[in-house]
């Protein structure tokens, strides 16, 4: 019995040298944002917190770009010195954020040439380019008075906005 029993602690100690006790690394990696709005000046490594000693390295990190909406997968090695793991994260960079149309009174003289996107410009927080349309007018050249044109605009998010 008492073998049986001497037997039973040696394989414990070889479970445990053979790294069964070994600390799990991503436990020592804190995630602090798995979003991210669109046009966010941030690097993968504010993303994330380590404990003391552990580091974190990004395999991927040239695909990840905060001024392009989508999900990303990055593949990160995390390591203390003695162990070294690969773990997947991903960040969602988002945009619910409306485009912004400028437009200005536009005044038309008998015989101009008339271009109602004249005076109109879109801002928009992803950095791409959006133009205007005109969704609805009642412009009457024949007819001196004040009219209204209503503009809409549409980011690749599906963000809209209008404007009259």
């Amino acid at each position: 019995m008492k073998r049986k029993i001497n037997m039973g602690l040696l394989i414990c100690g070889l479970i445990f040298l053979c790294g069964c006790g070994s600390k799990d690394l991503t436990k020592c990696v804190t995630q602090k944002q798995t979003k991210v709005e669109v046009g966010t000046n941030i690097n993968l490594s504010d993303l994330f917190e380590c404990d003391e000693e552990v580091q974190i390295g990004f395999k991927n990190s040239d695909s990840f770009n905060p001024n392009k909406v989508g999900t990303y997968s990055i593949e990160a090695t995390i390591s203390d010195g003695s162990n070294k793991i690969d773990n997947n994260y991903l960040i969602n960079v988002y945009d619910d954020v409306s485009p912004i149309i400028n437009a200005d009174d536009i005044i038309i003289y008998e015989n101009d040439d008339i271009d109602l996107t004249k005076k109109v410009s879109v801002e928009d927080n992803s950095g791409e380019k959006i133009e205007a349309i005109i969704a609805e007018q009642d412009v009457d050249i024949n007819n001196p008075g004040k009219y209204f044109v209503k503009y809409t605009a549409k980011d690749s998010s599906g963000n809209i906005s209008e404007k009259q």
